[in-house]
């Protein structure tokens, strides 16, 4: 009994040893299929990856106003692969980039989205900053760029990525609070900003242009939004910068899609004074078509607010874009308070001034919801924060993603998916 038992036992532990043999040799030979398989995998997304950088660096160096890279890659061997890249433009300005890298027998895709960069996209932008920083209780929201130094002293705190060219330049005991980031390095040109505008007012383009032709080219232009969806506005002309006794004509009140139905309204050789309640989506800009800093000048004398605010209704589409080649001014008036004001202001040569600041009894708040993007950080109260007005802007997370119609883009593009 005990040799029979023996006997079992002993081909019990054979056959054992055999099925664990065979499993170890199995598993060992799918750990050898599973680890070239992640290999292989592992270049051809290496290679895909590199052809998707090589073609975004390409893109980047060579694309100009007038110029766009779309030559791709074909065959390009790297690394034991091959880089193959296609560029492919479906409109709206958008770019695509396809990068697809082979090795061996597998192969690797990454698609990439790229945008024109927009000014919009900014809470505060200053191509030169000066003497001024922004110091301890001082917040900004939504990316910021300073394409000097980034001035600062204190604690101020920076709730959006922080980019500029130079560094930061720290006054005193200073610890800033970069809570979006920080980048040194970025260079970005203000320069020419407002020219692309008037190819979105030609005759087939659905703009519209007041001024810059005719016997009297020089224009004043007042005009104030309409909660309705209309716009009030008249002018006056002159055939001289200096307007002298020229007459306004009488206002006229006309639907905002009948009167500029791409969204974009160009005073040309002029300035403009506005005010009231924006219900739609406009880019209102003043250019100085080449007389002077006297002109291409908006004015604000009262506040600029959208119908429907979109901090209380997520679904607003309201929008406004101010662009001036020169200034954006907020013109004196002893009786008002707060002033409350909606969009993204760009002012190309200038800023945003705040006339006669000092000569205000008592200090208030210009309240921006939207950014600002301008050539010069102007201050907007005296010394002593007691008269004049506080920069309080809080941004419009809408524009991330979207922006005034025709608003000037810096030249650039920005990735907007990066699809692996």
């Amino acid at each position: 009994m005990f040799g029979r038992a023996s006997l079992f036992l002993v081909l019990g532990f054979s056959m054992i040893f055999t099925v664990y043999t065979a499993n170890i040799l199995f598993t060992t030979t799918r750990t050898v299929d599973y680890y070239s398989q992640y290999y292989t995998q592992t270049k051809a997304a290496q290679v895909a990856e590199t052809g998707a950088n090589m073609a975004c660096n390409a893109f980047f160096l060579t694309q100009s106003a007038t110029t766009q890279w779309a030559a791709g890659y074909s065959n390009v061997a790297f690394d034991g692969g091959t880089i193959n890249v296609g560029v492919t433009f479906p409109g709206g300005g958008i770019v695509m980039i396809t990068s697809i890298g082979s090795y061996s027998t597998t192969a690797d895709t990454i698609q990439i989205k790229l945008r024109p960069s927009n000014f919009a996209k900014f809470g505060n932008f200053y191509s030169n900053v000066g003497n001024v920083y922004f110091a301890t209780g001082d917040t900004t929201d939504g990316p910021i760029h300073f394409n000097t130094t980034c001035n600062v002293t204190g604690n101020p705190v920076f709730l959006g990525k922080v980019t500029c060219l130079n560094g930061i330049n720290a006054y005193g005991t200073s610890n800033p609070k970069f809570l979006g980031g920080f980048q040194s390095g970025v260079s970005i040109s203000l320069n020419n900003t407002t020219t692309n505008l008037a190819s979105a007012t030609g005759p087939s383009s659905g703009g519209v242009t007041l001024g810059g032709s005719g016997s009297k080219p020089y224009i004043n232009v007042d005009m104030t939004f309409n909660a309705d969806g209309t716009v009030t506005y008249k002018s006056q002309s002159s055939a001289t910068s200096s307007f002298g006794s020229s007459s306004w004509t009488t206002p006229v009140t006309t639907p905002l899609s009948t009167f500029a139905p791409n969204g974009v309204i160009l005073v040309k050789q002029g300035n403009v004074t506005t005010r009231g309640t924006l219900n739609g989506r406009i880019t209102l800009a003043a250019v100085a078509n080449g007389a002077g800093s006297s002109f291409g000048n908006v004015y604000l004398d009262n506040n600029l607010v959208y119908n429907s605010d979109p901090r209380i209704n997520a679904s607003s589409t309201d929008m406004l874009g101010l662009v001036a080649e020169n200034n954006i001014q907020l013109n004196y008036n002893n009786s008002f308070g707060d002033v409350n004001v909606m969009g993204s202001l760009l002012a190309q040569n200038g800023g945003l001034v705040i006339q006669n600041y000092g000569s205000y009894p008592t200090i208030h708040n210009f309240k921006l919801l939207g950014g600002l993007t301008a050539n010069t950080l102007n201050a907007t109260s005296d010394a002593s924060i007691t008269h004049g007005f506080r920069y309080n802007q809080k941004y419009d997370s809408r524009l991330y993603d979207t922006y005034p119609p025709y608003f000037p883009l810096t030249g650039t593009y920005e990735v907007i998916s990066w699809l692996e």
